[in-house]
């Protein structure tokens, strides 16, 4: 009897653990099961991808736009003896040196004008509100500072004329038109926009 009362009891105990690590086993199981299931919750949808490809693309662009700006700066600034370290290799450019550093520093101030408009209008962008009146008048004010530039590599051609300024002045004329059709789009565009929000 003292015999069969320890086997059931070694029984018994056997099967107790047999549960408890049974029991232990389910529960690694499902935190295994849960942790792969919070795993999958990180894993970005296609749509998700997409806007975080589109946030580093524009974050990278305002990066470059923010270094053409201050690289600008530096620039104009170093205007006065870059051109006059030129001119030992050019003689136009010492022969013209007045005339071409004013020209010049007038150019790199409507260019800087015109990166600055960028920068504000990132702003937005980057809020991800830029059907505003702001970029409108950004965009308007790019179209004429880029007129400016037109004007005045006209008249530095007329100092000292390059296939590279004829460039120039095509280049920054498509600017302007293009900027100026771009602000007529957008202040369509936010005009539907106040029109849908005072409907709603």
């Amino acid at each position: 009897e003292f015999i069969r009362h320890e086997l059931s009891t070694v029984t018994v105990r056997t099967k107790r653990e047999r549960v408890r690590v049974g029991i232990y086993k389910m529960h690694n199981d499902t935190r295994k099961v849960t942790g792969f299931h919070n795993h999958l919750k990180h894993i970005p949808t296609g749509k998700e991808y997409r806007e975080m490809n589109r946030d580093t693309i524009i974050k990278i662009t305002k990066y470059l736009v923010d270094f053409m700006f201050f690289a600008g700066i530096l620039v104009t600034l170093s205007l006065p003896w870059s051109i006059k370290w030129a001119g030992k290799y050019l003689e136009r450019l010492a022969e013209n040196y007045g005339e071409i550093v004013t020209i010049y520093f007038v150019l790199g101030i409507l260019a800087l004008a015109i990166i600055w408009e960028l920068r504000r209008m990132f702003k937005t962008v980057l809020a991800k509100d830029c059907f505003v009146r702001t970029n409108v008048a950004s965009l308007k004010h790019m179209s004429y500072y880029s007129g400016l530039i037109v004007l005045m590599s006209i008249v530095r051609s007329i100092v000292y004329t390059t296939v590279a300024m004829l460039v120039v002045i095509l280049v920054f004329i498509i600017a302007g038109l293009f900027c100026q059709v771009l602000a007529q789009i957008f202040d369509e565009a936010i005009s539907y926009k106040e029109e849908n929000d005072l409907t709603i």
